[in-house]
């Protein structure tokens, strides 16, 4: 109802005045939809078909979800009211869009049951590279790795599962340091 109200198609309205490419420059300004067609053929019929954006992550602002988009885009009209599905959740990035979008286009290239490893996102700080990030995973461990090619380099973490916590690096070579417990 909601692409039907945003294209102003309802029943009983002209067929004839009816514009189908104007109607499908307006639902790709949708976030959610990465691409729609819409076909008009007489006498009365209209068929719209709609590819949406895949979910990748979600954003946490003011200790409220919003859905994250593969586009880069966050849904912040939708605030995510049931449990968490998942997947990571985008934290601590204040106003780094291009490196937010970035980052949602790595994390659609991965496998689902990948990006379902992944409990959380935020930025790092590295003295070489602005784009690192601290990926935490189910598992418990950190991982240090750029937005660049995280697709990639995320293939290799199901080598790891078996580790102790501690932080896998993955941005110039591979490297695994185990978490430090305290000694009695």
């Amino acid at each position: 109802q909601e692409i039907l109200d945003e294209i102003r198609l309802k029943k009983g309205a002209s067929f004839f005045r009816w514009d189908a490419g104007e109607a499908e420059q307006v639902l790709e300004k949708m976030p959610e939809i990465e691409n729609a067609t819409v076909d008009k053929s007489f006498p009365g019929t209209v068929r719209i078909h709609i590819r949406e954006s895949r979910q990748v992550a979600l954003w946490k602002q003011e200790d409220k979800l919003y859905p994250v988009l593969a586009n880069g885009r966050v849904l912040m009209n939708r605030p995510w009211k049931a449990q968490p599905p998942p997947g990571p959740i985008l934290s601590d990035w204040g106003t780094r869009t291009e490196d937010r979008t970035a980052l949602a286009r790595e994390l659609a290239l991965l496998p689902r049951e990948r990006l379902e490893e992944i409990s959380g996102i935020r930025p790092a700080v590295d003295p070489v590279y602005r784009d690192v990030v601290s990926v935490d995973t189910r598992w418990g461990h950190e991982i240090r790795l750029r937005i660049k090619g995280l697709h990639k380099k995320m293939e290799l973490y199901p080598e790891f599962h078996h580790h102790p916590p501690g932080t896998l690096y993955l941005i110039d070579s591979i490297r695994f340091v185990p978490e430090r417990r305290g000694r009695e």
